[in-house]
């Protein structure tokens, strides 16, 4: 926006929404893309794990910040869920939009969008950040480890597409 008050000088809803979607796709694998624009099938996105993951990831934190705004305002209005949504959105993207200022929303809103600059977008996509492949492999390693202390002789394999977890007992 050429705007001293970015996408906030507007003032409009409709405008918001489509800027968010616009963002959550940019923050998208553009294979994904490309796959749906050769074969359109929407099941393209819906079978990538990684995908699904950001979209649980988008819809976590908006979730979280609106009811921690909600609650710290009172007020669990739509405009409470826009701001929360976009913020979300324009953080995890790193599109650097803004249309409030949450450096007055509470200290959980505000770590969450902290942890979501780290995050970034897909793999693939115009996001910042480490990317959600990344988050995602590391919690699948984390819950592997979290099996080799119950199971200490089994080997397991991190995959990202594939079998899951395969194991072997020596």
């Amino acid at each position: 926006s050429t705007y001293n008050l970015s996408v906030g000088h507007f003032q409009s809803a409709y405008v918001e929404y489509v800027i968010t979607a616009f963002m959550f796709l940019a923050g998208m694998n553009f294979a994904l893309h490309y796959r749906f624009l050769v074969k359109p099938d929407l099941r393209i996105y819906w079978r990538d794990r990684e995908m699904v993951f950001y979209g649980l990831i988008v819809a976590g934190a908006t979730a979280t910040i609106f009811l921690n705004n909600g609650l710290a305002r009172s007020e669990f209005g739509e405009n409470v869920f826009r701001e929360s949504l976009f913020q979300v959105v324009s953080i995890i993207t790193t599109t650097g939009f803004c249309t409030t200022d949450f450096d007055a929303w509470p200290s959980l809103a505000r770590m969450i969008l902290l942890a979501l600059m780290f995050v970034g977008g897909c793999a693939g996509s115009t996001g910042g950040g480490m990317k959600v492949i990344r988050l995602l492999m590391i919690l699948k390693a984390g819950k592997v480890e979290m099996k080799k202390m119950l199971h200490p002789r089994a080997v397991f394999l991190v995959k990202e597409h594939g079998p899951r977890v395969k194991h072997l007992f020596h």
